[in-house]
């Protein structure tokens, strides 16, 4: 009688190959000797039938040196065996046996986005720019694996591998792996999801993407996302995040001389206004990538505010430039409560020919109104205090710790018609009826970009107001 002896056989995996299932002519058990059944010779057409487990274990009588993917040795082969697994030790023949990996390398991932586009490259010069920016290299790569997609910055969204389909990967016990090159900073966030509930290992076919919020003028960055099996180094699919399209607005401003501001002061408002009201989907407030995309409280706006001529000094006014008469210091503080004076510099000549061409006006103090924009202002010709143009009052009192805030709610005023949304808690309206002027934010949007808080919120309609 001749012993058999349990052994294990184990598949080394070269990186970017996957296992599809083990083949044989012989019998094979679990780890703990139970007998399952015999080997296949051949690859099952039905998937339920796949051996996808990395080892499995044998019954062998003489072990011969591992050649590659298969392990040939001579097998103890089952001649008989009950349902229970009971295997009478004279029913084992010595025979040449052979077990057999059936690998194959990780297929090209097809990679869809929601709400957009992904696209191959062609030989058109832009295209081939990317290229080389992302580091392409023709004796190296594989052009069918490389994409693209554009998105501008502080936009999410979302990414998902439809081929191989989740069922195979799962069949498989396969699973992806995503990464960003953090040399090219478009993308500043990934948080992968597994599509497939089970508990003995990770999917992740999709893909939350975040790009940086940071808006660009020249030379604007680009991104890279790759794809890997779980566990392998050998990139299957390369994603270029190309820089998309911002709507630019270009301001021009007119300072009271006593405002004390700087172009670099007004040009940092814009920006912040421009970085994290707008481009920055910001809600729910420490929500995850996923969370904030699938949130419709806040949306990305592609927009951004620059100053004219950021370089040059910034034009200035005083008292005396608006009457000849006048004190230097007339007009840094216009409050609404007098409107007189308000209503004498937007008909003087001086403003007509000076300041009507000016978007923004800095003073020290609005009389207690942080900032003040014509509604539908934005070049229209529209009238309002009798002006033939439109304006964007911004005072310095009070208000250096987040000036950002009241451009950007004027703004919406000024460039999207948007109302108010915050409201007087003793009658309900706005503007107030009661005139006791109990201003509170709303309970439906309270962080709305047009209410009396951070301004934060851009809704689908307010994009639609801004971005037309």
């Amino acid at each position: 009688m001749v012993c058999s002896v349990a052994r294990s056989v184990s598949l080394n995996r070269n990186d970017g190959f996957v296992l599809k299932s083990w083949t044989g002519n012989c019998a094979y058990f679990d780890a703990n000797g139970n007998y399952l059944g015999m080997l296949p010779e051949s690859l099952p057409e039905d998937l339920d039938d796949w051996i996808t487990d990395d080892t499995i274990h044998v019954k062998c009588l003489k072990a011969q040196p591992t050649q590659m993917a298969s392990a040939t040795t001579d097998m103890a082969v089952l001649a008989g065996a009950s349902a229970e697994g009971a295997i009478p030790p004279a029913a084992f023949t010595a025979v040449s046996a052979q077990v057999q990996a059936q690998v194959e390398f990780a297929p090209n991932p097809t990679v869809v986005r929601e709400d957009g586009m992904i696209w191959g490259f062609t030989e058109q010069q832009h295209d081939q720019d990317l290229l080389d920016a992302a580091g392409f290299d023709s004796t190296v790569h594989d052009i069918d694996r490389w994409v693209q997609t554009a998105a501008c910055p502080g936009e999410i969204f979302k990414l998902t591998i439809i081929d191989p389909s989740a069922d195979k990967m799962f069949e498989l016990r396969e699973g992806w792996k995503w990464e960003r090159d953090g040399d090219h900073i478009e993308v500043q966030g990934l948080q992968p999801v597994d599509s497939v509930e089970h508990h003995d290992f990770s999917l992740f076919d999709i893909c939350y993407v975040e790009t940086k919020n940071q808006y660009v003028a020249w030379d604007p960055p680009i991104g890279i996302l790759r794809i890997y099996v779980n566990g392998g180094t050998t990139v299957l699919k390369t994603i270029i995040v190309d820089y998309g399209i911002v709507a630019r607005y270009a301001l021009s401003a007119i300072v009271h001389e006593q405002a004390n501001v700087t172009p670099n002061m007004i040009q940092g408002w814009l920006d912040e206004a421009t970085n994290n009201t707008f481009l920055k989907d910001s809600l729910p407030w420490g929500g995850s990538i996923k969370q904030r995309y699938d949130d419709d409280e806040d949306v990305h706006c592609p927009i951004a505010l620059v100053l004219e001529n950021p370089d040059e000094p910034l034009a200035t006014f005083n008292g005396t430039d608006v009457h000849r008469d006048g004190h230097a210091q007339e007009y840094n503080v216009l409050s609404p409560n007098d409107p007189q004076k308000i209503q004498n510099l937007l008909t003087t000549p001086w403003f007509n020919n000076v300041a009507y061409g000016f978007d923004l006006i800095v003073v020290t103090n609005l009389g207690g109104s942080v900032g003040n924009g014509t509604r539908d202002g934005w070049d229209n010709g529209d009238a309002l205090w009798d002006e033939n143009d439109g304006h964007i009052w911004v005072q310095t009192d009070n208000n250096l710790n987040n000036p950002d805030h009241a451009v950007a709610h004027e703004w919406g005023h000024y460039k999207g018609d948007l109302p108010d949304l915050y409201f007087c808690s003793n009658c309900g309206q706005n503007p107030c009826t009661c005139g006791l002027k109990r201003w509170r934010d709303p309970p439906n949007h309270p962080d709305n970009l047009m209410t009396m808080g951070v301004d934060v919120g851009v809704l689908a309609g307010d994009k639609t107001a801004l971005t037309r």
